[in-house]
């Protein structure tokens, strides 16, 4: 199996999944920044309202704080639902709303990732980039109804045979982004951001059309 995707995952290079996710965000580039745009407003209306609530409170400053990362934790989720809804030439709203459980896997997933990653950062740089990399498109899985655990292993699986691909396609992405890091340029970042979620996407797409043509071949 591991044999037959890797020789699937050699035929769809970097090159036409990159084309593949411009291409994507050509077409839904107005409908992206709207939807930046009007979470952005649910994360100020709702912080805005919470705040005449508990202006009085000595905590009031932490809770505002708690909220709005949860809120950008929430719009995050909505974000990859809707890229991989693109991705898939499927229609999507502006807001994505997830079940519970949804949430609860990504929160779950994404504090072992960022511990994980710290860790490897701290005691070298090469095994927080590795991290990276494993776990770039477990957001996906978790959208598609996979666990916790398996979100992590689905991801894993995939990222392992176009690993050089993806620490390329993150190259590409970041080197841009630090040279238009001005705030004249900053929509060109958000663009690149853009191509890395719906290459990422991509990758996610084909490593698991890939699995299930490995399996149907070994089935037969």
């Amino acid at each position: 199996m591991e044999e037959v995707l890797n020789n699937k995952t050699k035929g769809t290079g970097m090159q036409s999944i990159i084309a593949k996710a411009c291409s994507v965000l050509a077409k839904h580039y107005p409908f992206l920044l709207q939807v930046l745009l009007l979470h952005m407003v649910r994360a100020i209306a709702i912080c805005g309202a919470l705040m005449f609530v508990i202006v009085d409170q000595p905590q009031s400053p932490l809770i505002l704080l708690i909220v709005l990362f949860l809120l950008g934790q929430i719009s995050a989720v909505e974000f990859l639902a809707i890229c991989l809804k693109l991705s898939r030439s499927q229609s999507a709203q502006l807001f994505e709303m997830q079940s519970l459980a949804v949430y609860l896997r990504w929160f779950l997933v994404t504090s072992f990732f960022v511990v994980c990653f710290l860790l490897g950062i701290i005691f070298a740089l090469i095994p927080g980039l590795v991290i990276a990399i494993l776990f770039s498109t477990y957001g996906f899985a978790i959208l598609d109804g996979h666990s916790a655990v398996n979100s992590v292993k689905t991801s894993i699986r995939i990222a392992r045979p176009v690993f050089f691909q993806i620490l390329v396609l993150g190259a590409i992405i970041t080197i841009p982004e630090l040279i238009f890091s001005s705030p004249l340029l900053v929509g060109i970042s958000i663009a690149l951001e853009f191509v890395l979620i719906l290459s990422l996407a991509e990758i996610y797409i084909n490593g698991t059309h890939n699995f299930i043509a490995a399996e149907v071949r070994n089935d037969g």
